[in-house]
């Protein structure tokens, strides 16, 4: 058996989490203020500032003036050497921000990417995970970064990520990409360690964090876009199955009486929620845009109008049904482009809906990041992940 560490080194652990946890919450810090908020006098505060910097994590950053006395060394988190990358990677679009332990954005690039047919002139690698390449180098670029301190890259994808399996499912966005063993490739590709995501669940992580469900005790976030999808926050923790296929709700047949009252083909959720299913509703109520026009345009043009929303409301609400009956969360979320356009008026009129057709009482609100949620959620969990790492390096100086 091997020995357990001893009191002193447990308590000098925690004494330097703690101190870096002060400076995660605070920004930089005298020692003497290090020692008033976490409580340690100021000589072990002083320790505790001499390891972290030893192990560099730590380093002066300002000088604070003592009034009568003399001035004071301000210590902040040394950002060098802990970089990391959030990915949205979508069919037809990738994007990217590097961020450094601080939570500081040192830079944002996208580039297109090409789902079907022959890999464009100049892409990276033969288009699999290897693209995702050439876009961290640039990033890294924009941001002045070395390479070589990238720590870590957290990716969202229009997928289902089984972590255990390593494996992608419901990936027709991703045809270049393996099956099973992506996350080695991606190793491999972009040289660091990977976190691998689905988007929808990536883009409940934001609005955890930062959106209309930050005070929420659950909810589920129904996503209508390209796509379709759901992810369901229960108590600060996403939902994910026994393989990582939670949500994938666009699959799903729609209910006997939608396809009575309001067909469509293939009759499912995907096919009456996702942004093509929207811009073909209209095109029913004779509304159709002109040619060229964005899809997020499009969306705006079509969902102004009433017929639109309230046929579109009534099938949210109806798809929503066996959501609230098995998880009863506290609140629905309307997010993706479709419920971004469709705004207040969707999510007021679905909520009525609810109300009045079912016996929970789940609120319904629009998101409150009406866009780069995905990239977003990839950005918070990165940063907590940047963090635990910091964390797990304090204490282990001899």
């Amino acid at each position: 058996m091997s020995p357990q560490p001893g009191k002193p080194a447990l308590l000098r652990t925690l004494n330097d989490r703690r101190a870096l946890e002060l400076l995660f919450a605070h920004g930089p810090l005298t020692r003497g203020r290090i020692g008033e908020l976490s409580g340690l006098s100021k000589p072990t505060a002083t320790q505790v500032v001499q390891r972290l910097e030893a192990l560099g994590l730590v380093g002066p950053v300002a000088r604070v003036s003592g009034g009568r006395g003399p001035d004071a060394v301000a210590y902040g988190l040394v950002a060098d050497g802990n970089v990391g990358v959030a990915i949205d990677a979508r069919a037809h679009r990738l994007a990217a921000v590097v961020i450094d332990v601080l939570g500081t954005e040192l830079a944002h690039v996208e580039a297109s990417r090409t789902v079907d047919g022959p890999v464009p002139a100049g892409a990276a690698g033969t288009g699999g995970p290897e693209e995702l390449a050439a876009l961290v180098d640039r990033a890294c670029e924009a941001a002045g970064a070395a390479r070589r301190d990238v720590r870590l890259a957290v990716i969202g994808v229009s997928a289902a990520v089984d972590e255990a399996g390593d494996t992608l499912r419901f990936a027709e966005d991703f045809p270049r990409w393996p099956v099973g063993g992506v996350r080695r490739r991606l190793v491999d590709a972009l040289a660091c360690d990977v976190v691998l995501d689905n988007d929808v669940k990536l883009a409940a992580v934001a609005e955890r964090d930062h959106g209309v469900a930050r005070d929420a005790k659950s909810f589920s976030i129904l996503w209508m876009g390209q796509g379709v999808g759901l992810a369901t926050d229960l108590a600060g923790e996403v939902v994910r199955g026994s393989d990582g296929a939670a949500g994938e709700i666009g699959y799903l047949r729609t209910p006997a009486a939608t396809e009575a009252d309001d067909p469509v083909e293939p009759p499912t959720f995907h096919h009456l929620l996702s942004a093509s299913a929207v811009l073909e509703l209209g095109r029913r109520c004779g509304i159709s845009p002109a040619a060229g026009t964005g899809t997020d345009d499009a969306l705006a043009e079509v969902l102004a109008d009433d017929r639109v929303v309230e046929t579109l409301a009534r099938r949210v609400a109806e798809c929503a049904a066996p959501v609230l009956a098995v998880l009863d969360p506290e609140m629905l979320v309307l997010a993706g482009p479709v419920a971004v356009r469709g705004g207040d008026r969707l999510a007021a009129r679905v909520d009525e809906l609810v109300s009045v057709s079912s016996p929970w009482r789940a609120r319904v609100a629009p998101t409150g990041l009406p866009s780069g949620a995905v990239l977003e959620g990839a950005r918070v969990a990165l940063l907590r992940r940047l963090r635990a790492g910091a964390l797990e390096r304090a204490g282990t100086l001899d």
